[in-house]
């Protein structure tokens, strides 16, 4: 795909995934002994952005190959990695106090600003930016909180910090999905002996993009050929999870390709 369909593709795979895990926890919220069937329906929701991605590659390329049932496996290990995440983030919320759908280090951060609250430091005014600010006139005021009022605060900061979360893995598992797929198809084209062009690695050209990504503005690699990033790192399409971290993470790069003799 060129880069206008990429992110636009992007942007909607992004919003789907995003909407399949909030209505996953929302209904484990419903029902607790439905964890597993909710955890099961986000990560087909995953799947199938994986291969409507592959299936809008192939349209694209116009000679190209994509046999689903070579990534049979591929999937399925996948839809594991998805539901073992998703019931680690359920079993997370034992408590009350902590809501549904936050991560390990978001609950670390909430333990944190329940504490900070409790102890009346103002410090949480300068380190939560996603804190609900109709209550800073409370915490400035200096005064000892009450547990209803550290409760609420918590809450609210809670739920916003799950909301980011799902907008995270919203945005995070579209581009894995969509990339991966991509990648996916130009491989099992060139393996059936169809020549492709070099893939051209594209950032969001913004000053958001990772220092180590921005020197691969318009890279090009051909199909089996893996991508360099600014600090080495080796990556055969933008958030291919075989790499570290430190080039996956809120990555926002797309593979664009371009259709033989194009």
């Amino acid at each position: 795909m060129n880069i206008i369909q990429s992110q636009r593709l992007l942007g909607r795979l992004g919003v789907t995934i995003r909407r399949a895990w909030l209505s996953a926890l929302a209904t484990v919220r419903r029902d607790s002994s439905a964890a597993s069937v909710a955890a099961e329906r986000f990560a087909t929701a995953v799947s199938a952005a994986f291969l409507q991605a592959g299936a809008l590659e192939v349209e694209h390329l116009v000679v190209a190959v994509f046999d689903q049932s070579v990534v049979a496996d591929f999937l399925s290990s996948d839809r594991r990695r998805l539901t073992q995440n998703f019931l680690s983030t359920v079993a997370r919320a034992t408590s009350g106090l902590l809501p549904l759908g936050i991560s390990a280090s978001q609950v670390r951060t909430l333990t944190a600003f329940r504490a900070a609250l409790q102890s009346g430091s103002t410090d949480v005014l300068s380190n939560n930016s996603l804190r609900d600010r109709r209550f800073d006139r409370a915490i400035r005021s200096g005064r000892i909180l009450s547990n209803e009022e550290v409760n609420l605060m918590v809450n609210r900061y809670g739920e916003r910090l799950a909301a980011n979360r799902a907008r995270v893995i919203g945005s995070s598992e579209a581009l894995v999905a969509m990339n991966g797929a991509f990648n996916e198809v130009h491989r099992q084209t060139t393996q059936a002996g169809i020549e492709l062009p070099q893939r051209i690695w594209v950032t969001a050209s913004d000053e958001k993009v990772r220092s180590t990504h921005s020197s691969m503005q318009g890279q090009r690699q051909f199909v089996g050929q893996p991508f360099i990033s600014g600090a080495g790192g080796r990556l055969f399409f933008p958030g291919d999870p075989r790499a570290s971290a430190n080039e996956t993470v809120n990555c926002r790069c797309v593979l664009i390709s371009e259709a033989p003799n194009a």
